[in-house]
């Protein structure tokens, strides 16, 4: 009986010694095929690289809400084509036609002037915070009586600071205003420099325009809505572009 068992226990020993052992399997995913990647075109290039510009625009654009809030109480009322630059701001004062002519621009940017060296670079770093929220706008302030006659003020406003170059007198203030927006005609007396002028008849030339509307929340408002007009038909203009320049894409596909 125990012989038995013994002989039992050596076959199982000798089976344990005796069996094979199968390495591991590995598994491999087949080779992918290497496929050069197709380089866009220059019109889908040009394409993307519009949509990609206005999307930045657009998510950086806030809106001029507050800017049409104010204009519907101030008094003017507002021409804005949105196929030019130009913008006009026009009230009834007595007998009098006001009219604030002004054209799209950019907002004022430190990051775009050029970069300077020794000390001029000190001295520039010195109106850093003077110049951080500088805005600008030139502009034109006509005031027209009912013969077609009148004043024509050449402005500039800084963050809603009134500067005038100088007042123009006109028996036909449209048509000055008209040749002063395209070029200025040399043989014309425009008057002398503003600030030339004695500082009493300054300050009644800035009286006089204040009692016509011309505040200092009107001049901010000029300065921003110029800035956002430029944003808006910058935008437009991409638009404009990719919608033309895809177009052709359509049109090389299917040829």
């Amino acid at each position: 009986m125990l012989k038995n068992l013994l002989s039992g226990i050596r076959c199982v020993q000798i089976c344990a010694r005796q069996r094979l052992v199968m390495p591991p399997v590995r598994f491999f995913s087949p080779a992918k095929k290497q496929v050069a990647k197709a380089q866009p075109s220059p019109i889908e290039s040009l394409v993307q690289s519009l949509k990609d510009e206005y999307t930045l625009e657009k998510e950086k654009y806030g809106g001029f809400a507050e800017g049409e809030d104010f204009i519907k109480g101030s008094g003017f009322a507002l021409t804005d084509n949105k196929d030019t630059t130009e913008i006009k701001l026009t009230r009834n004062v007595g007998d009098k036609i006001v009219q604030i002519t002004y054209q799209a621009s950019e907002a004022f940017n430190d990051d775009d002037m050029p970069e300077l060296e020794g000390e001029e670079k000190e001295q520039e770093e010195g109106k850093e915070e003077e110049n951080e929220n500088k805005s600008r706008a030139e502009f034109f302030i006509s005031v027209k009586g009912k013969d077609g006659s009148g004043l024509l003020f050449t402005c500039v406003s800084e963050n809603a600071d009134l500067h005038i170059y100088n007042v123009t007198y006109s028996k036909d203030v449209e048509s000055l205003l008209k040749e002063s927006s395209a070029s200025k005609d040399d043989s014309l007396y425009i008057g002398p420099s503003f600030d030339q002028l004695d500082e009493k008849l300054q300050n009644a030339f800035f009286d006089y325009l204040a009692s016509l509307g011309i505040t200092d929340k009107l001049l901010a408002y000029i300065e921003c809505s110029s800035a956002d007009k430029e944003q808006r038909l910058y935008m437009n203009w991409l638009q404009e572009m990719k919608s033309f320049v895809a177009g052709e894409k359509s049109k090389e596909a299917s040829s």
